[in-house]
């Protein structure tokens, strides 16, 4: 049985996954998933020249 808004939760799970990945490779990557994760509020903005 699919859940309402269980499209947002698979987004979130995948975006969260490839953010960790960035951070972990130290990847320019990882302003933009932060960034659709605060949107999403999902996560805390990254602090200045992070």
């Amino acid at each position: 049985m699919v859940q309402a808004g269980s499209d947002s939760e698979a987004e979130c799970f995948y975006l969260t996954h490839a953010y960790v990945f960035a951070l972990q490779v130290d990847a320019t990557e990882r302003i933009e998933l932060n960034a659709r994760l605060v949107a999403l509020g999902r996560e805390a903005p990254l602090p200045d020249g992070a």
